[in-house]
This record gives structure tokens, sequence and C-alpha cells, in this order.
């Protein structure tokens, strides 16, 4: 597999709302309670709006808080291919 490709096995996605929580990055909070801060395209999306992220956790990150996420979809609903794998965040490994 390339670099450029992406491994839906390591992507999750969580349920949520972007916050101003965040110093050096987006934040979002998921329906679970869970921060995260976000690197990527946020497709217009801005602080209050309900979205769906989709995403790998970044090795190196210089966000300050929560865990960071590596956009690879935002939206106001699951991206077609991983309806019914949006998830809220949880700790174990499924």
């Amino acid at each position: 597999m390339s670099k450029d490709q992406l491994d839906v096995r390591l992507m999750r996605c969580y349920k949520g709302v972007l916050t101003d929580e965040g110093v050096e990055c987006q934040a979002f909070r998921s329906e679970d309670g869970d921060l995260f801060t976000l690197i990527g395209d946020l497709e217009g999306f801005t602080n209050g709006d309900k979205v769906v992220v989709c995403g790998t956790i970044a090795e190196i990150s210089f966000c300050m808080q929560g865990t960071t996420l590596v956009i690879s979809y935002i939206g106001k609903k699951p991206p077609r291919a991983l309806k019914g794998s949006t998830k809220k965040a949880s700790k174990s490994k499924t």
C-alpha cells in the first residue's frame, strides 16, 4: 500500500460538535465527551457545527489538547462507504 492510499482499517469516525477548545488546532468534542483536535481541511465547517469526522490518529502533533485526528472526511452525515461503521469515541479496540 502506498503512502497516498488510505488504510481504512486504521480510520475511525466519530459524531460530535466542533468547539473552540483548541489552542493550536480546531477542537472537536465527540458525543461521548472525548476531546479531539483536528488537522486537515474543515470543508467550511466552524465551531458549533454538528459533524461526523473520519480520520486516523496522528503519530506526532503540534496540537496541545486531546487526541489528534488527521481528517480524511468531515460532513453532516457519514461517508457512503462507511455508513454503519460510524461510532462514538471509545477506548476499546474493536
